[in-house]
């Protein structure tokens, strides 16, 4: 087991805790568990142009999905896959996401877990911070630690005010954005991680942690990531090399 130390400490694993001031967030890979009539004639062409409605199918490529739960993702146009979203947030605060993990293969800098299939299948693609900035789809972008910030109070109705340092390890952001199958999250938010670990320079880990990359420079070499643990109710800020292959999820323009 990996220590972890809380706040603005060091996690020992090839990152460190980033400083939380202020600053100006497919069935591929699912992780989800479990949004008056003045006539009898004009009452019966609302319910039948209700009704119609409700028969629409949305098709993207050949598979059908609900728009409500799921968009078409496209990337320039052409390559199509049905993903899971989740909205999350009220007014100026709302953010959809995707509620699963990406599984684009991108031209380089993208693999599965172990470099098998069937880890990709169920956790999506690890992406290199080069990769991740190119590979969400059209309309979709790769979040900014501003934006996982907002996501982070979004979800722990307990935070208030402007983000500030204790929040790091205060928030329950991490239970409520944890899926019920693989680890122990409430996935109260909806938003269904999956603990897909991670490929870092020296080490892989999975099934205890996930890691998601930011469109957010530490350095020169490295890059804002959030990490969830298995033994911790809170969601972290930390850094990465931009080498490390970690998970994307993107969050709609």
């Amino acid at each position: 087991m990996k220590k972890m130390y809380l706040g603005c400490a060091m996690l020992t694993i090839s990152f460190a805790l980033v400083a939380c001031g202020d600053d100006s967030t497919s069935a591929s890979a699912s992780g989800n568990d479990d949004k008056e009539i003045s006539s009898s004639s004009s009452n019966q062409q609302k319910t039948s142009s209700s009704s119609e409605r409700s028969k629409t199918e949305y098709k993207c490529g050949k598979e059908t999905y609900d728009p409500q739960k799921q968009f078409c993702a496209k990337w320039g146009g052409e390559d199509e896959a049905v993903y899971n979203k989740v909205t999350i947030g009220e007014g100026a605060n709302e953010q959809t996401w995707m509620a699963e993990n990406l599984n684009y293969e991108t031209a380089e800098g993208s693999d599965c877990y172990h470099y098998e299939d069937s880890y990709c299948n169920r956790y999506g693609r690890l992406y290199t911070w080069a990769a991740a900035k190119t590979a969400c789809p059209d309309g979709w972008h790769l979040p900014t630690l501003d934006e996982w910030k907002k996501l982070v109070t979004n979800v722990d109705a307990n935070l208030t005010g402007p983000w500030n340092e204790d929040w790091e390890t205060d928030n329950v952001a991490g239970k409520a954005m944890k899926s019920k199958s693989g680890w122990n999250g409430s996935n109260e938010s909806g938003f269904s991680a999956l603990p897909a670990g991670g490929m870092f320079f020296l080490s892989r880990d999975e099934n205890w942690a996930t890691y998601f990359l930011s469109d957010t420079e530490f350095d020169t070499d490295n890059v804002v990531i959030t990490a969830l643990f298995d033994n911790s109710e809170s969601l972290f800020f930390a850094y990465s090399s931009k080498s490390d292959a970690l998970s994307v999820r993107c969050i709609q323009d």
